[in-house]
């Protein structure tokens, strides 16, 4: 009985080192995919249009302007899918990498995209932040705007 339980603990060892490698491979190749992600360009404006982008640029909204567009451009290196997180956030302190909240967006494979995220105007008047996070939560960038009453 013994010599049973340790040949199935040996045959099992060797597929627990493998997947165990392939873990260690696997991780610096995603973890290096999304440190190249990059955003090389973040406007707010008040529109959006498809075809040309941000539609009147402006860092401040009153609150009867009805919605805040984050055009956002990022530049991927390495062409690989990935995916993008946007918060709206008081902008208090610096923004912290690994917060909640926010939408996902897919960021399909390509070198170069274009994506917008929106608010409403209807919070609280006062210094708000549009941040761009990474599938690991780290801060890729962000930018400031105002609402005002």
């Amino acid at each position: 009985m013994t010599s049973k339980n340790t040949l199935s603990f040996v045959t099992a060892l060797p597929a627990a080192c493998a997947l165990a490698l392939l873990s260690l491979i696997a991780t610096p190749s995603a973890r290096a995919q999304a440190e190249d992600l990059r955003v090389t360009e973040m406007t707010t404006s008040r529109g959006y249009a498809a075809a040309t982008g941000p539609v009147d640029p402006v860092q401040s909204f009153r609150r009867t302007d009805g919605r805040v567009f984050v055009v956002i451009r990022l530049e991927n290196p390495t062409g690989a899918e990935q995916d993008i997180t946007v918060a709206f956030e008081r902008a208090e302190g610096t923004p912290a990498a690994g917060a909640r909240g926010g939408v996902t967006l897919h960021v399909p494979a390509s070198r170069r995209y274009r994506t917008v995220a929106r608010t409403s105007t209807s919070r609280a008047a006062g210094r708000w932040r549009a941040v761009v996070r990474d599938s690991s939560g780290a801060v890729l960038q962000s930018v400031e705007f105002d609402i005002t009453e």
